[in-house]
C-alpha cells in the first residue's frame, strides 16, 4: 500500500515544535532545506561519527538505491511516516520522541499525542502514523532493552559526579595561598606545581577507577546494543522487503522469550507484593496494559493458556521499578528512589545483583 507523503510545511513544523526551546536559527542542530531535513554542519563536525549529530537513517542504509550517507538528509522531503519514525530513532530526530514522551517503537494511545491545533492535524496523522508503523517493526526485529540503556546512563552520570569530587577532595585543582589579608581572607597566587598536580590527579583517578571500568563497561554493552536495534529498525521500516531475524530478542512462534531467564523476571501478583503498599499497585494496573505503555514494555513473556503454553505473563521488576520511582509518574503514590530500589534488593535480589551499581543508596 503507497504511503501518505508529508509536505515541508509539515516537516518544519514538527521540528519547530520539537525544538521549541531554541530561538535562534543559527544554533538549532537542524536546517530544513526544501529536499529535506538536514543536520547543522556545526553540530555535525563536532560530534563523534555515528553519534547523535552525526547520524541520518541513511548510515544503516546500504544497496544500489541507497542513499549517500555523507550527504543525505535526516528526513526527506516529501516525507512518510516510515520516512519520519526512522528519522525518531537517533539523531535530530530522538527530540520528536522525548516531546511526544513516549519511545519509538512502542505502542502509544491517540490522548498520548499533543493536543495541535485543528489545522495543524497533518503534524498528529504523521506522528500517529510513525509510531504505529514503528511498533509494527519493533515486534518483527526486537524491543531495544530501555532499562539497560537509562541503567548504563545513570551508572556513567554517577562516575561523572564521584570523578568531579574526587578531583575536588584531592585538591587537584588548589592555588597557592600566599598570604592571609587583615580581613581574615586568603590571597592566592600560582596554581599548585605541575609535578603536585598530576600526583594528586593521579590520585583521584585512582580512587575512581572501579567504577569507571563499570561504566565503561556498561555503556559499551548499551550503546552496542542500540547500534543494532537502531539498525535493524531502519532496514525494517525502509526496506521491509529485506527478512530480518530478531536481533534483541529471541523469541519462539507464541512470541513468548526462549531466550530470558524467568528467574529474572516476574509475575503479576509479585510485583504487586513487593510494591502494590507503596503506590497503589493492584490487579487493575495490568487489565490493559496499552493504558499503560510503561508496563507494557516492561512485560517480557505475553503469557497464554493452554497446554505447551506460559499462563502467566511475566514482567522484569527493574524496569516495573524505574518507572515507579520516575517523579513524571501520574498513575499511584509516589515513590522515592531510594524506597524502590530497598523494595527491588527484598523482593528481586538476583535481578537487584545484576543493576546495583547504579543503586544510588550505594553512595551513601
Amino acid at each position: 500500500m503507497t504511503q501518505r507523503k508529508y509536505d515541508k510545511a509539515t516537516a518544519q513544523a514538527i521540528m519547530q515544535w520539537a525544538y521549541s526551546d531554541y530561538q535562534d536559527d543559527q544554533n538549532k542542530p537542524y536546517e530544513v532545506r526544501d529536499d529535506g531535513v538536514y543536520v547543522n554542519d556545526v553540530f555535525r563536525d563536532y560530534c563523534p561519527p555515528g553519534t547523535i549529530y552525526d547520524w541520518t537513517p541513511a548510515d544503516c542504509m546500504d544497496g544500489p538505491e541507497s542513499p549517500n550517507p555523507d550527504t543525505a538528509p535526516a528526513l526527506p522531503i516529501p516525507f512518510t511516516a516510515a520516512d519520519l519514525a526512522a528519522c525518531m530513532l537517533d539523531g535530530i530526530g530522538h527530540r520528536i520522541c522525548q516531546c511526544v514522551g513516549t519511545h519509538i517503537g512502542s505502542s502509544i494511545d491517540e490522548s498520548e499525542l499533543p493536543n495541535f491545533r485543528p489545522r495543524m492535524r497533518w503534524m498528529r496523522d504523521a506522528l500517529r502514523e510513525a509510531y504505529a508503523l514503528a511498533a509494527e517493526a519493533q515486534n518483527i526485529v526486537g524491543e531495544l532493552d530501555h532499562a539497560q540503556q537509562q541503567s548504563a546512563h545513570d551508572l556513567c552520570a554517577r562516575y561523572s559526579d564521584a570523578y568531579d569530587h574526587a578531583i575536588e577532595r584531592e585538591c587537584v585543582m588548589e592555588r597557592v595561598v600566599v598570604r592571609t589579608k587583615s580581613d581574615g581572607s586568603l590571597e592566592h597566587g600560582d596554581f599548585i606545581s605541575r609535578v603536585e598536580y598530576l600526583r594528586r590527579l593521579e590520585r583521584a583517578k585512582a580512587s575512581v577507577s572501579d567504577l569507571k571500568a563499570q561504566a565503561d563497561s556498561a555503556k559499551a554493552q548499551a550503546d552496542d546494543k542500540h547500534r543494532t536495534w537502531r539498525e535493524a529498525m531502519v532496514r525494517q521500516l525502509l526496506n521491509p522487503e529485506q527478512p530480518i531475524a530478531k536481533t534483541v530478542l529471541e523469541t519462539d512462534s507464541s512470541n513468548n522469550a526462549t531466550a530470558c531467564d524467568f528467574s529474572m523476571l516476574a509475575t503479576r501478583e509479585q510485583l504487586i507484593e513487593a510494591f502494590g503498599r507503596f503506590t497503589g499497585l493492584d490487579a487493575s494496573w495490568f487489565t490493559n496494559l496499552k493504558d499503560t505503555p510503561a508496563l507494557l514494555a516492561a512485560r517480557k513473556v505475553t503469557g497464554q493458556g493452554g497446554r505447551g503454553h506460559i499462563a502467566e505473563p511475566l514482567f522484569c521488576p527493574f524496569t516495573v521499578m524505574q518507572w515507579l520511582a520516575d517523579s513524571k509518574r501520574r498513575k499511584g503514590r509516589k515513590l522515592s528512589a531510594e524506597k524502590a530500589w530497598e523494595l527491588l534488593e527484598k523482593y528481586f535480589p538476583k535481578v537487584y545483583d545484576t543493576r546495583s551499581v547504579a543503586d544510588p543508596r550505594a553512595g551513601d
